[in-house]
């Protein structure tokens, strides 16, 4: 599986590149912050909403430590052209650096 670090996402997203950002926590977590680039699809409706990924773009994906998104990643791979990239460290890693959220 592929990853990478959130220092490697936030050049991505600051260089504004071509990629789908998708956070697989709960309804709540997200509420509470989230990357503003970032599609909400939670871990369990993964299965029933991965239509709503576009597959032109690499995509990815992040949770709270690296373990949903993991598997995540994994369960997307072999359905898409595009790769699966694991946010290591996931939403943690991201605050512990200071880098911005969103609160809604």
């Amino acid at each position: 599986m592929l990853q990478c670090q959130v220092n490697e996402l936030r050049d991505l997203l600051n260089a504004k590149e071509n990629i789908n950002l998708i956070d697989v926590r709960s309804t709540d977590e997200f509420k509470q912050f989230h990357i503003d680039e970032a599609k909400h699809i939670p871990l369990h409706l993964l299965p029933m909403q991965a239509d709503k990924i576009d597959d032109d773009k690499p995509v990815y994906i992040i949770c709270l430590s690296g373990a949903r998104s993991a598997q995540a990643a994994q369960w997307l791979a072999p359905q898409r052209t595009q790769p699966m990239i694991n946010v290591a460290g996931g939403m943690a890693a991201w605050l512990q650096q200071g880098y911005p959220v969103e609160n809604k």
